[in-house]
């Protein structure tokens, strides 16, 4: 398609979110365009470690192969005091997950795939070295332009998702601040190239005798490339120990340390990083939609940075596209905030117990997490605290979920809120690999008319009410689940309430703004 003036929407950054989201937008029918500052993928490992539900949007929004051809499976984590293993923590899955918990892809082959699928994409151009700044913006759009050698070139667009990172132009443009905190501990994360058996799982070595009084951290990774980071020390400067020498002896020092100094390697990439848990108070201003790193930090461990991002983006595509379409209240965007700025501040909860253990930011924290160490070898109780806390699912409580009504036979993780579990197909295959980007109404049996004024297009999808799928819902003859297009659940009820009228979520879904319709 040849590149024009005029867009729906204009996505600014070509990240992982930045592209989720113009997938995803496309998807809806929707003239996007993809403005990176960049010319390609990022360099290095960078986010490493891909969620499950970070993997379920990926392949909704068509890489669903790819990723699991390329990435490695990753079910365990293994946490050492010095050299004696204290904590193991085994992530199990179920025989109808389509993914494994995580999956180890580095983010550049991620951003490849993603700008595989984007250029099949005929709704979809993507600008590079598009360094964009915001011209013009008012409630009837905006102007985004950029140089082009020593031309200009502007477009113009409905709406705008900013989603170009840590440092957003666009957010320094706006004026806005993110708020919240920043930790003084340094990691130093390298990537290194080494044929190895190591297997695929997390460790983490504190106070080994290579970094005494902190941690080193070990993810490998395709293509033979092993992940390390290692936290420097209060009087170490963060520049001097990024100076390759020193690098090159601190990890062949861990290497011999863990038994494998003997295998040839060559270092790849290095860089620095420092935990922040800093937000926006709101990701919606205007015109503008923030999302993934422009609206949000979280610290490193746990992944919940890139993997919050996917969220964010698969969560705000299907509102835009409404409301851009004329199809819903702007109202509908106010829930964008709501639903993912209720996920940072969950997300932060357990990022900062897993950063106060892993960095302890002062001597009464580092006192406690040695104690903790130190009975975990010998106490199992104390194993636990341990816990690196991964990143999870979130399940929304806002205006368009179902109020609270869980019923005692509903399985954790299918109330009203929750993303749809992967459920089997009865003739085999998944049941989520046929949804869309639409409302689904599933219905268990034939019995019951479902849910009462739903919109034309909401798919209908029904299954054996004595399937293994009605099982792991526990669901009986004619229950129902109603999903969202970013496919959580948004109601849920059984043949005594099927005939329930479009309340207030179903009203804010349909519902188009008063001036679109004059």
């Amino acid at each position: 398609m040849a590149k024009c003036d005029h867009y729906d929407i204009a996505v600014v950054g070509a990240g992982p979110v930045g592209l989720t989201a113009a997938l995803a937008l496309a998807q809806h029918g929707l003239r996007v365009v993809l403005l990176e500052a960049g010319d390609g993928p990022c360099s290095g490992s960078r986010a490493i470690n891909i969620s499950r539900r970070s993997q379920q949007i990926l392949a909704a929004v068509g890489i669903k192969q790819p990723l699991l051809a390329r990435g490695l499976a990753f079910h365990q984590a293994r946490s050492y005091l010095g050299k004696k293993e204290i904590f193991h923590l085994h992530m199990p899955s179920q025989e109808a997950d389509r993914f494994p918990p995580f999956l180890n892809l580095q983010q550049f082959l991620l951003e490849e795939m993603l700008l595989d699928a984007a250029a099949e994409q005929p709704l979809l151009d993507l600008v590079c070295q598009a360094e964009a700044a915001l011209t013009a913006h008012d409630e009837s759009g905006l102007t985004l332009s950029w140089q082009t050698g020593q031309a200009e070139r502007s477009i113009t667009a409905d709406w705008c998702i900013a989603a170009d990172g840590a440092r957003s132009a666009l957010r320094r443009q706006l004026g806005l601040q993110l708020k919240g905190d920043a930790y003084e501990k340094t990691y130093l994360i390298a990537d290194i190239r080494m044929k190895t058996d190591l297997p695929v799982e997390r460790r983490v070595w504190f106070d080994p005798q290579t970094n005494p009084g902190s941690t080193v951290i070990l993810h490998r990774q395709p293509d033979d490339i092993l992940r390390i980071d290692y936290q420097l020390g209060p009087d170490e400067d963060p520049q001097a120990e990024l100076e390759e020498d020193r690098v090159l002896a601190r990890l062949q020092a861990h290497l011999d340390y863990i038994g494998y100094g003997q295998e040839p390697w060559e270092l790849v990439w290095k860089s620095l990083y420092n935990a922040r848990a800093l937000s926006l108070d709101s990701y919606h201003h205007g015109r503008i939609l923030f999302a993934g790193d422009a609206a949000h930090l979280v610290p490193i461990f746990g992944v919940r940075g890139m993997n919050s991002g996917i969220d964010d983006a698969f969560n705000l595509a299907w509102k835009l596209a409404r409301v851009a379409k004329g199809e819903a209240d702007p109202a509908l965007l106010d829930s964008y905030t709501e639903e993912r700025r209720g996920a940072f501040v969950e997300n932060i909860a357990a990022a900062r117990l897993s950063t106060f253990f892993m960095s302890p930011p002062g001597p009464g924290t580092s006192l406690m997490r040695d104690a903790a160490l130190e009975l975990a070898c010998s106490e199992p109780q104390f194993r636990p605290l341990i816990n690196p806390r991964q990143s999870s699912a979130h399940c929304y409580r806002s205006r368009l979920i179902q109020a609270n009504n869980t019923q005692p036979d509903w399985p954790e993780g299918t109330e009203p809120g929750w993303p749809l579990p992967d459920l089997p197909w009865p003739d085999g295959g998944s049941l989520n690999d046929r949804l869309g980007p639409h409302l689904t109404l599933i219905r268990f049996g034939e019995k019951g008319p479902g849910p009462a004024g739903l919109p034309e297009e909401t798919q209908l999808i029904t299954l054996p009410d004595d399937s293994t799928a009605a099982s792991l819902c526990g669901a009986g003859p004619g229950d129902w689940l109603l999903l969202r297009p970013d496919h959580h659940i948004m109601a849920r009820g059984t043949a005594r309430t099927a005939g329930f009228a479009a309340s207030s979520y179903l009203d804010l879904f349909t519902q188009k703004a008063e001036a679109a319709a004059q």
